[in-house]
């Protein structure tokens, strides 16, 4: 069992999840690997990244966030010709292989993307044991 991580992303700030449960929509994500590190990435344009908390427990990485309605927006919409947009909470969870680091995952936003980096152990190979 993986102990409950807090991942600090780009803002510097670490901060408790802000949703005990899931609510709200479940946002897209691609996911791919490399040799070294598996990567997440996400869409969070318009959002601060002080509303968004990536954690791992028991080994699900959840990402959770909320966008907020921009503060211009009209209070006085009597209906919507289009509503496409998505305001409010949104979450994704995944569920990790075991081999992972993470102690070494990595989060941050850059130009409206979420981008998680997951270290792989290394599994694979040969290492001498040495023998106290």
């Amino acid at each position: 069992m993986l102990p409950f991580k807090k991942i600090k992303i780009s803002s510097g700030k670490e901060e408790e999840p802000f949703f005990k449960e899931k609510k709200g929509a479940k946002i897209s994500i691609d996911l791919f690997e490399t040799e070294n590190e598996m990567v997440i990435q996400s869409t969070v344009a318009g959002i601060d990244s002080k509303d968004l908390n990536v954690s791992i427990e028991d080994g699900v990485l959840m990402i959770k966030g909320k966008r907020e309605k921009p503060l211009d927006f009209p209070e006085s919409v009597k209906k919507y010709l289009y509503q496409e947009c998505y305001w409010g909470p949104f979450h994704r969870s995944l569920l990790m292989p075991e081999e992972i680091d993470p102690e070494g995952i990595k989060a941050s936003v850059k130009d409206g993307i979420l981008t998680v980096r997951i270290p792989k152990t290394n599994r694979k190979g040969k290492k001498e044991i040495e023998i106290r």
